[in-house]
């Protein structure tokens, strides 16, 4: 697999819009689909693991993750370095579209997200109440039956010029334990309300 031969550092380009099968990233490493998405088929599985370590940066563009109404995730963080998602779409998982679970330190930063029809949008649930962080920002999470966002122990979301819709009629911004959840601006939201608002810089 291309993703595997891939250097550290190194970056794979989609030119077919189903090349990719489900990844697991361990190193620093560029996925990018600029022309046609690339697709990911993540039926009974998880589509992306990211596992990289603290100072590595990954991004993943132009992707499209489909878990078929079995998928267990779109996207799990797992490690302590830091995750870019630009212009993809993810939908039909079980659990999140993006999970971030990393040990603490862990970001992930989301421009263009488009998560329907999954459990959860995005998901920061830090190993034994770890420290993680996300931010979200032009992006539609919308149709998701659970929460769009949720935020546990002591997770911190900061979202902006997005809408926040679950399907699921709770609410569409879930924060457990000390996790928060941060509006800096231009956001729709069906039901629940950040912990706090930012102001614009």
């Amino acid at each position: 697999m291309a993703v595997a031969k891939t250097a550290s550092g190194g970056e794979v380009s989609v030119l077919d819009p189903m090349a990719l099968g489900v990844v697991t990233i361990t190193k620093p490493m560029t996925i990018i689909s600029s022309t046609e998405r690339g697709g990911i088929l993540a039926s009974g599985t998880t589509g992306v693991i990211v596992n990289v370590a603290a100072g590595v940066d990954v991004y993943l563009e132009g992707l499209t993750i489909q878990g078929g109404g079995t998928g267990v995730a779109g996207i799990r963080m797992t490690g302590q370095g830091t995750l870019h998602i630009r212009n993809s779409i993810i939908r039909g998982f079980t659990g999140a579209a993006v999970s971030v679970e990393g040990g603490g330190g862990t970001r992930v930063f989301i421009d263009g997200l488009s998560a329907s029809g999954n459990g959860f949008g995005v998901r920061i649930a830090g190993k034994s109440g770890a420290a993680n962080s996300a931010l979200v920002r032009n992006s539609a999470i919308v149709g998701n039956s659970t929460a769009a966002v949720q935020v546990e122990n002591n997770g911190t979301l900061f979202v902006g010029s997005s809408s926040l819709v679950s399907s699921g009629g709770g609410s569409d911004i879930v924060t457990l334990g000390s996790g928060k959840v941060f509006s800096y601006g231009d956001n729709v939201v069906g039901n629940g309300n950040p912990t706090g608002l930012r102001p614009l810089k």
